[in-house]
Formats: C-alpha cells, sequence, structure tokens
C-alpha cells in the first residue's frame, strides 16, 4: 500500500451517524472515536481519495472483524509554498450538539 504523501488531511465526519457503541469513554472521563483514515483505491466523484474506518480489535474469538465505515468525507490536500490553508469556523450551538448519540 502506498502512503499518504500530502500536506494536509481535510476530513469531516458525520457525528449524528456516529456508532455510540464503538465509541471509547477514557480514563479522563472524554470520549473518544479511535479511526483509521487510509487511501482508497480510487477517488470518489467529489474528489476524496482518503477513507476513514473504525479502529478495528479481533473478536473475542480470534476472528477478524468487519470493517465499519465512518461516515465522513476525507481528502488529501498538497499546498504549494505560497498557500495558506483555508480554514472556516462556523461556530456550533450547543442545542445542535444535544441531538448527539453520546
Amino acid at each position: 500500500m502506498s502512503k499518504i504523501n500530502c500536506d494536509l488531511i481535510n476530513v469531516s465526519i458525520c457525528l449524528t451517524d456516529l456508532e455510540k457503541n464503538l465509541l471509547q469513554k477514557a480514563t479522563n472521563g472524554k470520549i473518544y472515536l479511535n479511526a483509521v483514515i487510509t487511501n482508497r483505491k480510487e477517488p470518489d466523484e467529489f474528489g476524496n481519495d482518503l477513507t476513514c474506518y473504525y479502529s478495528q480489535r479481533k473478536n473475542e474469538d480470534g476472528t477478524k472483524p468487519i470493517k465499519k465505515y465512518v461516515k465522513s468525507n476525507c481528502k488529501s490536500i498538497n499546498l504549494s509554498v505560497s498557500e495558506k490553508p483555508e480554514f472556516i469556523e462556523k461556530p456550533v450551538s450547543t442545542v445542535d450538539l444535544d441531538d448527539l448519540p453520546f
């Protein structure tokens, strides 16, 4: 498999579709999503050339688990020296966060 070679990885994850049972609560009380980002075989129609899936652990019986993809858009970005990343800040109200599954 080829190595991801880029300046930035832009990821947009759909929080409302996260599988609640795959989120992990750490000893510090915070909730984490363990995920892997890797190359797609071919870019999709929107130019997403990376994919994101939940980190995998072996099943209790030792068999390999089925890969579960996180609903997301992942794109590698290569910047020239003159380019600067564009950050878009959109505040999210606490009312919007009340509907999250965690």
